[in-house]
Formats: structure tokens, C-alpha cells, sequence
């Protein structure tokens, strides 16, 4: 484990530059943003406090479509996605800082603090926010960061068994399973014991991940790639089968099983994005997902905004099913990959990327090209 060092460097300059991107990861993150606007959408649509899914219960052929869809290839796997990434991008800032000669100490806890700030902003409109439980466990991946693959592996496997223990005892938990709540602080208690393990070991494994400069030269994996994609298949089938035969759907000793699951169907997406990127004629579709992708924070959080304005202003709430909810997410995403697109034409970050950078240097960054 390190300890931030006695003497730490200081630096005004950024430690990464929009260049630096790996297109790839711009547009897994890309995805991952229409996946969680998906899975969110639910709940931005119903009542406040009211999660009941009992509310979705039109027969409508479009409608059940929307709810298979919805049920089978984006919930669970998004959240998985996103936290996946956080730990990619946390080596990427690690490897660009030792390359740069700047402690990572020296600029980073600052980082995750306004990360923090603006998630507590943030759930003031949305209850399920993210923001500050990633930037709490940030500080965990800090301290961590110079631990081999091999207790990261070690460290991932444990807080994955801590998340299936959680929920195999939800009695115990039971006075913090309110996430909804206007009390941001409670709903923030409620991420730190549901789903902080979770989370937590996905940041490890995409710690790994990037130690391993997995997403580099994929041009010369391919063959690797369709061999994940495979194994990731043949796990998920099999957890799939045995959930159905064995588990009782919304059990407590369901959630590790359906959690590793996910994380293999979620493996078959990167994949398929991997083989995607490096295929001469599909490449360029990845494009306006990489521009979503590089103002992820912006657009997040753009997700709260145009649904609760929507939904205050309509006063549909709670009246809308699941295939009308699945097209208002394609709608807002459309319009996403469309502003992102003309956006990062005339500027070089998001806009709330632009501000935590700037937050974080101390520093104004340039914002127009």
C-alpha cells in the first residue's frame, strides 16, 4: 500500500490532454452512458420514492419487448461498465503522471474532492447519483496504486465475496435500503454499504486491466479478443442457467451469481466494441460514441437534467411504460451524440469536464480549440 510522501511535486499543468485519449475507451464509455440512461430512465419516470416496477405492467408487444431488452442487456451490466472504467482511467492518469514526472499525490485527492462536490450537487436532483460514492473509493484506488495484479486480484475477489455477504444478510442493512431519499447524505450511506464492494472491485479489476495495457495495439489481439468473447459467453451461459434452476429471483444469495454474470456479459460488450474499433470498415461508427465518451461527466449528469425537466414539465410521471421510456432514451441520446459531437468541435472538454479540470489544477485550462 503507498503513503502520499513527505515532499510531494506540484504542477499547473494538466496531466493529460484531450490527444491522449484511447478512442476505444471513449467509446466503451460512450455506450456506457446510453446504458445507464437506460436503466435509469425508469426511475426518473416514476413518482418520487415510488421504485414499485409493478407500475410496468402493460402487455402492450412493445412494451414487453422494452422490458426484455431492458432486463436482460442493460441492467446490471452499465453500472458494471461505468465503475470498469473508473479504474481504467485512474491508470491512464497514473502512467501519464509517472511519464510526466508528477506525483499522482500531488494533484489527485484534489480531484476526487470536487468530483465529490459536484456528485453532492448533483443528488440534490437525482437520489441515485454515483459521483460521490466513485470519488470516496477513488481514495481507496490511490492508495492502492502500486499493488501487484496479483493482490489487486486477490483484494477484487474479496469485496466481490463482501457484496454477495452483504446482501445474503439484508436484515441487518435494513434501516439503509431507502435509496431514494431526500437526504442526500442517507442515500450516500445507502451506496456505501450496497453497493461500495461492488464497485470497489471493479475499480481493482480495471486497475489490472490498465496495468496490463490491455487496450493498446488491439489490432494485434484480435484472435485474443474472440477467445474472451467466447469464455465470456460460455460464463454467463452457464451462471444464467444455474441462477434459473437453482436461485429464486430477488433472493439475497442471488447477487453474487447474477453480479458475476454480468460482469461476463459486460465483458462481451468490450469485446464486440474491441473487434469493432479495429475493423477497418466499422471503426468509424464508434466515433460519435468516443464524443459522448470524452464529456461523459457532462453528459451524466445532462441525463438528470433533460429527464427531470421533462417529467416536471409534462407531469408524466408515472404514466409512461417501458417501450415509450426506452424511446425517450434513444431521443436523449440522440440529442447527446449530437451536441457532444458539435461540441468537441469548437471546444476541448465537456463543460463540467472543463471545470474540474480547472478546479483541480488551480488553474483555468483553455476550453476553446
Amino acid at each position: 500500500m503507498s503513503k502520499p510522501p513527505t515532499q510531494i511535486p506540484t504542477t499547473q499543468a494538466p496531466i493529460t490532454q484531450p490527444k491522449d485519449h484511447l478512442a476505444i475507451l471513449d467509446g466503451i464509455r460512450g455506450f456506457a452512458i446510453f446504458g445507464i440512461l437506460v436503466v435509469n430512465m425508469m426511475a426518473f419516470a416514476l413518482p418520487k420514492h415510488d421504485l414499485n416496477l409493478m407500475n410496468f405492467t402493460s402487455t402492450a408487444w412493445y412494451d414487453s419487448v422494452a422490458m426484455w431488452l431492458s432486463t436482460h442487456f442493460f441492467e446490471g451490466k452499465f453500472y458494471i461498465l461505468f465503475s470498469f472504467l473508473f479504474g481504467i482511467g485512474f491508470s491512464v492518469q497514473l502512467e501519464s503522471a509517472i511519464k510526466k514526472g508528477v506525483n499522482l499525490w500531488s494533484f489527485y485527492p484534489r480531484r476526487l474532492l470536487i468530483l465529490f462536490v459536484i456528485g453532492v450537487l448533483h443528488s440534490y436532483f437525482w437520489w441515485g447519483d454515483v459521483l460521490r460514492l466513485y470519488a470516496i473509493l477513488g481514495l481507496g484506488l490511490l492508495l492502492l496504486k502500486d499493488l501487484s495484479i496479483k493482490y489487486l486480484l486477490i483484494l477484487a475477489g474479496l469485496f466481490l465475496g463482501l457484496s454477495g455477504l452483504v446482501s445474503a444478510f439484508p436484515h441487518i442493512f435494513g434501516e439503509f435500503d431507502s435509496p431514494n431519499s431526500d437526504d442526500v447524505w442517507r442515500s450516500l450511506l445507502f451506496a456505501l454499504i450496497q453497493m461500495a464492494p461492488t464497485a470497489f472491485a471493479l475499480f481493482l479489476l480495471g486497475r489490472v486491466v490498465g496495468k496490463l495495457n490491455f487496450f493498446n495495439q488491439l489490432k494485434d489481439k484480435v484472435s485474443l479478443l474472440k477467445s474472451l468473447i467466447i469464455i465470456a459467453f460460455v460464463i454467463w451461459a452457464v451462471l444464467k442457467l444455474a441462477l434459473y434452476l437453482w436461485v429464486e429471483p430477488y433472493s439475497p444469495i442471488e447477487t453474487l451469481p447474477k453480479t458475476l454474470s454480468d460482469m461476463a456479459f459486460t465483458a462481451i460488450y468490450i469485446g464486440i466494441l474491441c473487434l469493432l474499433s479495429v475493423n477497418d470498415k466499422t471503426a468509424h461508427y464508434l466515433n460519435p460514441l468516443a464524443k459522448v465518451g470524452q464529456m461523459a461527466l457532462t453528459n451524466y449528469v445532462m441525463h438528470t437534467l433533460m429527464c427531470v425537466a421533462f417529467f416536471k414539465l409534462t407531469g408524466l410521471a408515472g404514466q409512461l411504460q417501458m417501450g415509450a421510456l426506452f424511446l425517450l432514451s434513444v431521443g436523449i441520446f440522440a440529442i447527446q451524440l449530437i451536441y457532444s459531437h458539435y461540441w468537441l468541435k469548437w471546444f476541448d472538454y465537456g463543460l463540467l469536464e472543463w471545470v474540474w479540470r480547472s478546479l483541480t489544477f488551480g488553474k483555468v485550462q483553455r476550453l476553446v480549440k
